[in-house]
């Protein structure tokens, strides 16, 4: 999936042997096997400098500056630069602190670092914190923090992943939780000019997941609705959380696909970075779209939009829209195999979708007249000849990182 990004938290120094924190050290080796996994298959790289090594209540940049010269030696690149993960949960973890007050001086010093290195021009994104706190944010940005970021980045789970039941997945107001917080976080941002906001990390549920469902097809509900919600309030990136390990990885301990793989991939494919505001007759129907992205492997021309929906209604439902001369669209309609919400195969317009010979199958739209969406299920919707004219000079890209 090109233009995609891959998040990497709290990197150590490669060097070290030795330390506390010994399980997150990378060897050279794998630092090296990491970089060159990333570059074969068109990934773009964020990564979070290590925010816990510090000199008192100052953050000690010698661990990164070692980092940043090797990686810069290799010819590494980095989309994006961050200062820790998480911070404002340190207390809970390694029973530390560190202030927004602290943060916001530490990234300035994060600033002064990259300034005499090759990533000078990368990204600085922060503060990284769970959820959106209000006076955490604010006074971050006060204290240096609007000065140095580029993006400011929050982490967003709906909910403790080692609690949750399976009918959470499918909960229309779980799903609207995450409105209220993006609307504050925009109106944080607007208050400071060329300042973008992405969700950092993201998935279902915290504490790595909810075992036997959050990578299961019942979870592509929460998913595709967090990326129609993000879209609508103006975030430019999500960064989910995580291609590989716990129980919401798009891929699996075997290297298969899991249902919210397939989802992602026919996300980047068909949908295009200009967003309409759609309104719908149920809480249970959610609806969103999309000029149809261009850069697509379906040929689909300028003018055309892509619909995304979430069916939890019982009952099919069939889509209309006003005002267009449809003659016919194009359906990429995820449903579970054997009807099983937790099923760990997803099937496209009745198809079991499984790697072929360990490449991606050809994912073929079923056309047809009208947009009927069964019930359970969620997918996309092309409309090739709605002509749109919002949607003939664009720029290509999704807001999914």
């Amino acid at each position: 999936m090109p233009d995609s990004l891959l998040k990497l938290m709290n990197v150590n120094n490669v060097f070290l042997e030795h330390t506390q924190i010994e399980k997150h050290i990378f060897s050279v080796n794998t630092w090296d096997d990491l970089n060159m996994y990333v570059h074969k298959i068109g990934l773009k790289l964020v990564i979070g400098l290590n925010l816990m090594l510090r000199d008192g209540t100052k953050w000690n940049p010698s661990n990164a500056k070692q980092l940043l010269k090797y990686s810069s030696d290799k010819g590494y690149t980095f989309a994006g630069i961050e200062l820790g993960n998480e911070p404002n949960l340190y207390y809970r973890h390694w029973n530390t602190t560190v202030s927004d007050v602290q943060l916001g001086s530490d990234y300035k010093e994060l600033k002064q670092v990259l300034q005499g290195t090759a990533y000078k021009d990368s990204l600085i994104l922060g503060p990284d914190i769970a959820g959106y706190k209000d006076k955490y944010i604010k006074t971050f940005l006060s204290h240096g923090g609007a000065s140095v970021i580029d993006v400011l980045t929050i982490n967003h789970y709906y909910f403790d992943g080692h609690t949750a039941k399976l009918k959470d997945f499918s909960n229309y107001s779980i799903m609207d939780h995450l409105i209220p917080e993006l609307q504050t976080v925009m109106s944080t941002i607007r208050s400071y000019n060329g300042l973008v906001a992405w969700l950092g990390e993201t998935s279902s549920g915290y504490g790595g997941g909810t075992p036997g469902i959050g990578n299961r097809y019942v979870a592509g509900n929460l998913w595709l609705d967090k990326l129609g919600v993000s879209a609508k309030y103006g975030l430019k990136r999500v960064l989910r959380q995580s291609l590989f390990g716990g129980h919401y990885s798009l891929i699996d301990n075997n290297n298969d696909p899991t249902p919210d793989y397939w989802l992602t991939l026919l996300y980047k494919r068909l949908v295009g970075n200009k967003v309409f505001d759609v309104p719908s007759s149920s809480n249970n129907l959610r609806l969103y779209a999309h000029c149809t992205n261009l850069n697509n492997v379906y040929n689909y021309m300028p003018g055309s939009i892509t619909v995304y929906a979430l069916n939890l209604n019982s009952d099919p439902v069939i889509l209309t829209i006003s005002d267009l001369n449809i003659k016919s669209v194009d359906i990429f309609w995820l449903t579970p195999e054997g009807g099983d919400l937790k099923s760990q195969k997803v099937q496209l317009n009745g198809k079991t979708l499984e790697l072929v010979h360990n490449h991606i199958p050809h994912m073929t739209p079923k056309t047809l007249g009208t947009g009927t969406m069964r019930a359970p299920g969620f997918g996309f919707i092309v409309i090739p000849d709605a002509n749109i004219a919002a949607c003939r000079p664009q720029s290509h890209g999704p807001i999914i990182g």
